[in-house]
């Protein structure tokens, strides 16, 4: 179930805004070997994506594949990739399994037996490889195999990077070359029209431009921190009020989500939000496992539908994420209301549901972390 929701392209949320102006500089991506989209946390870049995906009707030939620090392993990177690439290229796993199963396993001649895949299978149409999350797996063995993809790829397999910060790849020739293209956070933030446009499709009537022009200046163009500030203004006819809150991008975000988003929510909902937020991907059977509510689909329901920053990783709508930040700050006030053995007992129980899942390094993880939590404990 985790690998699935790893290949597939994520769902955004409705009332998302067009951004025809990154569209158009993403429309030349048979050009370039490569577009790389790197900005901090709450930019959008997932969503952007995504949704340019359905507007270019580019579904049928593009893959997705949402990276996290298990695919640092070089061999378990190549086998994510071909599952990712399965969809539009039929037989990609199964060509490469013999040498991911040999007992000498070679992660770089796997990928170049993907690559000659890829190309005989499609020697003419061009591929779109989208690699999400690139920040987690960074290090050397995986920079030399994204290396290989992008410089020594078919010519017809184009692939866009997203990461939180520039990759750290060779990628200077490319650049030279005209062969990669760059969107950054200045790119990324949200223009006085797009978020006049964003305050429409949530309810707000006819805001003036003042109100639009402070607005964007207090956000800086960020999407989440403006998220963040519409889901704590429950009245849809006071954009004033949202340009009048916090003194500067720190104090709107821990604010807003501290003292108006959580508030909100009944204790029972602010529990489940902070004994889940110590999970990358969660699903209602996981999150009972860990907060030992038996209702747990229910409350899953009720913060998805309330848009508490949670992403869907599927189209079926089982499996979830909480926007990074959000669970960064969720995780912040889990240890300080709690405590260290309090958080290391969450992640034990998550640990032993993930091991009966069959998900091995996601619970070895936890497994980790509860150790780590437990002596942090016995030390207090």
């Amino acid at each position: 179930m985790l690998l699935k929701s790893k290949i597939t392209k994520p769902v955004y949320p409705p009332g998302v805004v067009p951004r025809t102006r990154l569209y158009a500089q993403l429309a030349g991506w048979q050009e370039r070997r490569a577009i790389v989209v790197h900005a901090p946390s709450g930019y959008g870049k997932s969503t952007l994506l995504s949704h340019w995906l359905d507007v270019a009707g580019l579904g049928g030939q593009a893959a997705w594949l949402t990276l996290d620090e298990s695919d640092s392993e070089p061999l378990r990177f190549v086998d994510a990739l071909a599952a990712a690439m399965e969809p539009v290229i039929p037989g990609a796993s199964a060509a490469i399994q013999p040498i991911l199963e040999d007992q000498q396993a070679d992660a770089a001649r796997a990928l170049r037996r993907l690559l000659g895949v890829v190309e005989a299978a499609a020697p003419d149409s061009h591929l779109l490889l989208v690699l999400d999350d690139v920040h987690r797996v960074q290090s050397p063995a995986i920079d030399e195999l994204l290396t290989t993809l992008l410089e020594h790829g078919p010519r017809t397999l184009h692939t866009i990077l997203l990461s939180r910060g520039a990759p750290s790849l060779p990628l200077a020739r490319l650049y030279a070359h005209g062969a990669l293209s760059l969107l950054t956070a200045d790119d990324l933030r949200f223009t006085e029209a797009e978020v006049n446009a964003y305050l429409l499709s949530t309810g707000f009537a006819s805001p003036s431009a003042a109100d639009v022009r402070e607005l964007t200046r207090r956000c800086e163009g960020w999407i989440a921190a403006l998220r963040l500030g519409i889901l704590a203004e429950p009245r849809r006819d006071r954009v004033t009020a949202l340009c009048t809150r916090g003194e500067n991008g720190r104090d709107w975000i821990s604010n807003y989500l501290v003292e108006e988003v959580l508030q909100r929510q009944t204790g029972e909902v602010r529990r489940f939000l902070l004994e889940t937020s110590l999970l990358d991907a969660f699903n209602a059977p996981l999150c009972a496992a860990v907060t030992g509510v038996d209702h747990a689909q229910r409350i899953l329901s009720q913060i998805a539908q309330a848009d508490l920053f949670t992403i869907p990783l599927d189209g079926a709508g089982e499996w979830f994420r909480y926007h990074h930040l959000f669970q960064a700050l969720l995780q912040q006030r889990l240890q300080a209301q709690f405590g260290a053995r309090a958080v290391a007992e969450l992640h034990r129980r998550a640990a032993l549901w993930l091991a009966d899942a069959g998900q091995v390094d996601s619970a070895v993880a936890h497994r980790l972390a509860c150790l780590l939590y437990t002596s942090d404990a016995a030390d207090d």
